[in-house]
């Protein structure tokens, strides 16, 4: 990298200053050729196929793009009589927690509206009949008394598995993180939902890798969270019109994480509500309480891990990735 000729023990202060700031400087000729720059800024350039961003007439001031490696990254431009100045900082952070204050706002909205309904519901049924009751109960026979009462256990037991699903949620964060055998674990879960799969006119296909794999995981919550997830793929596929219902559980490893995916050639996850299959409370189903995937985000997440589904060509695919145990 050409350097601008200074004394050498000044130049290498300069540049040990510059290379301990958390922001990138370049320095360019009228030419755009670059004469300095730190260590944060050569990063960026690795990512940036063009650099004619940053030459822009009249000067781009904070202007914003995202690079080859997902960051989001905020930059100034000056023109100089020799050249340009440009400083850039990595902003990442910034957008994504206001879009993280988005979706929990959201999240918030979803889960009152959805409580609000849930809960109401069951109780304006109660209130009616409670109040039916106070009003005639002198003429209800024995029989019509008996149906209230039903009626009214039957809202009951609604707004107790209401509240146990909502305590299952409170609790996932209560994992026990242990040294966990992953291929042991996908066969015995696999050989349980085997049959279930199979019967609904579903193939079934694993590869699973040779050697052992560990991880850092709860093995009960692990287990459930797989079992949830195969089952979610079992019931969209059972009344898919598809030529081919198939399911696939394969395993990638890297450096850091185990990766599971379980891949059906289901309808997929209509667009409309892909950014709400993990709110609580959230189900297509008629009968679905709308929390087992919110559980099961839940419980990988306190095991350190992630839990993301989404489309491919064919239909959807859950991927759950998990620490190795080293």
């Amino acid at each position: 990298m050409p350097m601008i000729e200074r004394d050498g023990h000044s130049c290498q202060l300069i540049m040990e200053v510059l290379n301990s700031l958390p922001i990138g400087i370049g320095i360019f000729d009228n030419n755009r050729k670059l004469l300095l720059s730190n260590q944060e800024f050569r990063k960026l350039l690795k990512s940036i196929e063009n650099l004619e961003i940053f030459f822009k007439e009249p000067p781009a001031v904070n202007e914003l793009f995202i690079s080859s490696m997902s960051k989001i990254t905020g930059f100034s431009s000056y023109r100089t009589p020799h050249g340009w100045f440009v400083i850039t900082k990595d902003i990442t952070s910034k957008h994504t927690d206001e879009s993280e204050d988005r979706k929990i706002l959201e999240l918030l909205d979803h889960l009152f509206s959805m409580v609000r309904h849930e809960v109401g519901n069951p109780i304006n049924t109660i209130k009616f009949s409670l109040s039916v009751m106070k009003e005639d109960i002198d003429s209800f026979s024995k029989e019509k008394l008996l149906e209230y009462i039903d009626r009214l256990l039957e809202e009951i037991e609604q707004l107790e598995e209401i509240l146990r699903a909502m305590k299952r949620y409170s609790n996932y964060g209560y994992v026990v993180i242990k040294k966990v055998n992953l291929n042991e674990t996908l066969r015995k879960v696999l050989r349980i939902m085997e049959n279930e799969i199979l019967m609904k006119d579903i193939s079934l296909k694993s590869n699973l890798p040779s050697r052992e794999i560990f991880v850092k995981a709860d093995p009960t919550a692990l287990n459930q969270v797989l079992t949830n997830l195969l089952r979610n793929s079992i019931e969209a596929l059972e009344n898919h019109q598809g030529y081919k219902k198939l399911i696939e559980v394969f395993v990638k490893t890297d450096e850091e994480f185990a990766r599971i995916y379980i891949k059906d050639t289901g309808p997929g996850i209509p667009e409309e509500i892909r950014e709400k299959i993990f709110f609580p409370f959230f189900s297509t189903k008629r009968n679905g309480s709308g929390m087992g995937l919110t559980i099961s985000k839940g419980l990988i997440t306190a095991m350190d891990g992630k839990l993301d589904i989404r489309n491919h060509p064919d239909g959807a695919i859950a991927e759950v990735s998990l620490k190795l145990w080293k």
